[in-house]
C-alpha cells in the first residue's frame, strides 16, 4: 500500500468544502484512506495518526493526503488538484461575471439578499456576522470558537434591528425548505423547531418527518445561546417568529441544558405564545427542573426504549456544549454500545478528527459486520 500527499500553502478552503472534496477523494477505486484538510495542530496530528505522513507546514496551508494503491494515489491527487483549484468554467461563450468578494458586494449586485451563511475562521466570524446584520441581513454562523462577548454584541445589535443570527456554532438549520449546514431534507409542514443543539434539531426534525408531518422552519441558534452571559437572544427571537409565522402551528424548542435563569424566561415566553409550544431541554439537570416546575407545566422526561442492537457511539473529550459524559447515560438503553471519546476533539469531532472517526467507523462497521 502507497501513502501520497498534496500540499497548497495559503489556501483556505471551509470544512464543508473539504468534506465534499474528502468525500469524492476517497470514492476513488483502491484508496482505503485518505483526508483534505486545513494544515491545524490537531489536523496535522490526526494524519500522523492515521498513518498519511507527517507535515511540516502552517495552518494557512491545505494538505490532501491518501493511502492505496500507486496508481489510486495518483489518481485521487489528481481529482483533488481539479476540485481545489476548479474556477469558473470557460464554456467558450461570454466570460462569466466574478463571483463576489464581499458580503457587501453580493448585497449590492441583488438587494433581495436576505441571509448570509458565515463559514469562516472563528476570529474573523464575528466581524463578517456585523457586515452582514449592518446590511439587514439575518445570519447563519457555522464557524466555531467566537468569544462569548463577541457573540453577544452581534445578537444584540441584531435583537435591536429585528434581525436573527443563528450561531456562532451553528451547524443545522432548515430556512424555507432548504437545509443549511449538516440539516436533513425532510418535507414542508405545520411545526416549527427553534434549537440550540444541532443534533437534537436533526433527531426531532427527522422524526416529525418519519411521522408524516413537516417542518415548517428550523432555525438554529448556536449551542451557547442559552448560557447565562447570552441570556438566550436568538432562542427567544425564534419564538417570537415562529409565533408569527402563519405556517407554523406548532412550536418546538430545543435545547441543551440552559442556564436555569434562561430556561425560566424561555419558558415564559413560551408560555405567553399562542400556540401549543413543547419545550425539550435534553440533558438537563433534574434539580433545576424540579425548580421550574413550580412555575411551569413541564411534562416527564421520557423513557428511552432500549436498543439491543450495535450502536457507535463517538464524542470529543473537550467538548465544551454537551460534555463527553453526557454519553454514559445512554449505557441502560444501549447494551452493545461502543463508546469512543476522542482527544483534542469537541463537539463537532466528526470535524475536527475527520480521520480519525473515519478510521473508527470503518473497524467498527468490520466487527460488526463479521
Amino acid at each position: 500500500m502507497a501513502t501520497n500527499s498534496r500540499l497548497y500553502p495559503n489556501l483556505y478552503k471551509d470544512s464543508v468544502s473539504l468534506m465534499a472534496v474528502t468525500l469524492q477523494v476517497t470514492g476513488v477505486p483502491g484508496i482505503d484512506a485518505g483526508s483534505v484538510v486545513m494544515a491545524s495542530g490537531t489536523n496535522v496530528e490526526n494524519l500522523a495518526q492515521a498513518g498519511l505522513g507527517r507535515f511540516e507546514v502552517k495552518p494557512n496551508d491545505l494538505v490532501v493526503a491518501v493511502s492505496g494503491t500507486e496508481e489510486a494515489c495518483a489518481q485521487a491527487l489528481e481529482l483533488a488538484d481539479t476540485l481545489l483549484s476548479a474556477g469558473p468554467s470557460d464554456g467558450g461563450g461570454e466570460a462569466e461575471e466574478a463571483p463576489p468578494s464581499s458580503i457587501r458586494t453580493a448585497k449590492t449586485r441583488d438587494p433581495g439578499l436576505n441571509l448570509a451563511l458565515i463559514s469562516v475562521p472563528g476570529d474573523y466570524a464575528a466581524a463578517e456576522a456585523m457586515k452582514a446584520l449592518r446590511l439587514g441581513m439575518d445570519v447563519m454562523v457555522f464557524s466555531d470558537n467566537v468569544t462569548p462577548e463577541a457573540e453577544l454584541a452581534i445578537k444584540t445589535f441584531a435583537r435591536e434591528a429585528d434581525l436573527m443570527v443563528m450561531g456562532p456554532d451553528c451547524g443545522t438549520s432548515i430556512v424555507n425548505g432548504i437545509p443549511l449546514g449538516f440539516a436533513n431534507v425532510v418535507r414542508r409542514g405545520p411545526i416549527g423547531v427553534v434549537g440550540a443543539s444541532g443534533t437534537g434539531t436533526q433527531e426531532v426534525t427527522v422524526r416529525i418527518h418519519q411521522v408524516g408531518s413537516g417542518v415548517s422552519q428550523a432555525l438554529g441558534t448556536g449551542g451557547h445561546d442559552l448560557a447565562e452571559a447570552i441570556g438566550g437572544i436568538s432562542m427567544l427571537h425564534g419564538l417570537a417568529a415562529l409565533d408569527g409565522d402563519p405556517d407554523t402551528k406548532v412550536i418546538v424548542l430545543v435545547s441543551k441544558p440552559p442556564a436555569e435563569a434562561v430556561a425560566a424566561k424561555v419558558l415564559a415566553a413560551a408560555e405567553a405564545s399562542a400556540k401549543p409550544v413543547v419545550v425539550i431541554f435534553l440533558g438537563a439537570d433534574p434539580a433545576a427542573v424540579a425548580r421550574i416546575e413550580e412555575h411551569y407545566a413541564l411534562t416527564s422526561r421520557p423513557d428511552l426504549e432500549p436498543y439491543p442492537g450495535p450502536t457507535l457511539i463517538v464524542t470529543g473529550r473537550q467538548d465544551a456544549i454537551v460534555g463527553y459524559r453526557d454519553a454514559e447515560r445512554l449505557a441502560d438503553t444501549l447494551p452493545q454500545a461502543t463508546f469512543a471519546v476522542l482527544d483534542n476533539a469537541g463537539h463537532h469531532a466528526h470535524v475536527e478528527r475527520e480521520t480519525r472517526v473515519a478510521a473508527l467507523l470503518s473497524d467498527w462497521l468490520r466487527r460488526v459486520s463479521a
